[in-house]
């Protein structure tokens, strides 16, 4: 793994991630990851980065503002985590394509984005308009549970996270709805402890998300996602980032296949076996005939 730091326009630094394949590299995939996570943590690293290896990729990634080991704030800082413009990140994405791109023109490129990372690839896709061969969306942030945050609970958080932005939310993350493998929570929770967040989300990054949700779905409905091949990979038992949200992006991309996984919760690569061993049959051969497909 190689790293470096990356200077954004908005004026923080960012920590960057490169992986090689022991053989020569057949396409590239950039990593962008979701709320509370880093691109080096366990759920990457341990199974998922290797993998794609194995496959011939390049994996590119970076630390969004305010996570992992990229700026402005410290491990202990109470706004770790608290994406201040969804724009301004998604513009930092798209900026990073820009850099990895030159560096591997001549290979297929793919955007990989799970959860937060999902939304944040869509707000790029849509504001920036980068050349890509191919998305993934794992469990993308695109719809929020109706069942855990009902329309009145949104109503509510509309209204606080508006007068006040810094309060940290009382309903926090429940980890237990990360994964069914509870034998992988034990490495999920030592990376939240190790980068994650310092009391939870507050009501304005709520409010925040919410808006960049609501934007990209009016986008969506637009039918203006590029004409690429998307893939969609979503548990149907999902209840931090709703299956909705894959249900209602297949019906606007002219392109896309969706998998899911029944029962499955949030984390398909930390999931039960027989799970994780679905989810990589099916991401592979995915990547092998798109990557394929544009190498044509």
């Amino acid at each position: 793994m190689e790293t470096g730091r990356y200077e954004s326009k908005f004026g923080y630094e960012l920590e960057t991630y490169k992986w090689k394949p022991e053989k020569f590299p057949k396409f590239v995939l950039y990593l962008c990851h979701g709320y509370g996570e880093w691109a080096g943590n366990h759920g990457f690293t341990r199974e998922f980065i290797p993998k794609l290896l194995a496959l011939g990729a390049v994996v590119f990634s970076h630390d969004h503002y305010g996570h992992g080991k990229s700026g402005p704030f410290e491990k202990t800082h109470r706004d770790r985590c608290q994406i201040k413009n969804f724009d301004e990140t998604a513009a930092d994405l798209s900026a990073r394509i820009i850099i990895t791109k030159t560096e591997y023109s001549e290979l297929p490129f793919i955007l990989y984005g799970h959860s937060m990372g999902g939304l944040i690839s869509s707000l790029a896709i849509m504001n920036d308009k980068p050349d890509l061969d191919g998305v993934i969306f794992s469990a993308p942030a695109l719809k929020i549970d109706k069942k855990s945050a009902p329309a009145w609970l949104r109503a509510l958080g509309r209204v606080v996270g508006f007068v006040y932005p810094s309060m940290k939310s009382p309903l926090p993350l429940d980890l237990d709805l990360i994964t069914r493998n509870k034998d992988n929570l034990t490495w999920v929770k030592e990376d939240i402890e190790e980068y994650g967040d310092n009391g939870g989300y507050d009501c304005g990054f709520a409010l925040r998300m919410l808006k960049a949700q609501e934007k990209t779905e009016k986008w969506f409905e637009t039918g203006s996602f590029p004409d690429v091949p998307v893939a969609l990979f979503t548990g149907t038992k999902d209840e931090i980032c709703s299956p909705e949200g894959c249900y209602f992006a297949k019906k606007h991309i002219k392109q896309s296949n969706l998998f899911t996984y029944e029962g499955a919760y949030h984390a398909l690569a930390a999931e039960l076996p027989e799970t994780v061993e679905k989810f990589y049959e099916d991401l592979t051969s995915w990547l092998t005939s798109t990557c394929k497909l544009a190498s044509q």
